[in-house]
């Protein structure tokens, strides 16, 4: 299943919602949709909402990483929120959303 993504402003910042599978091939359309998001704007928060994805592997995890440093670089906050299933069990896993919120690379 190739990835949906939209996008829509909420208080405080923008919610970047994600359907479907966050892989290799779908790694530029996530990094695209925070750069997108980013640009132009005031720092506040971007919230990426993975209530949707129903496939996570390591590329996807790492284009999730990369969003939050794109993020915080740009002086906004970073979240990811919604996880469940299988993504969710390989973000709790890898330890990647507690890292990811704290702005730390995971183990380090």
């Amino acid at each position: 299943m190739r990835l949906r993504v939209s996008a829509r402003e909420e208080d405080p910042g923008v919610t970047i919602y994600l359907v479907g599978e966050v892989d290799l091939e779908s790694v530029p359309t996530v990094t695209d949709a925070v750069r997108s998001v980013l640009a132009g704007r005031p720092g506040r928060r971007v919230t990426v909402d993975l209530a949707g994805v129903t496939f996570l592997d390591a590329s996807g995890i790492g284009a999730l990483v990369q969003g939050g440093r794109l993020a915080r670089a740009a002086g906004w906050d970073y979240r990811l929120v919604g996880a469940q299933g299988m993504p969710l069990w390989v973000l709790t896993m890898t330890g990647i959303l507690p890292a990811v919120e704290a702005g730390a690379a995971p183990n380090g």
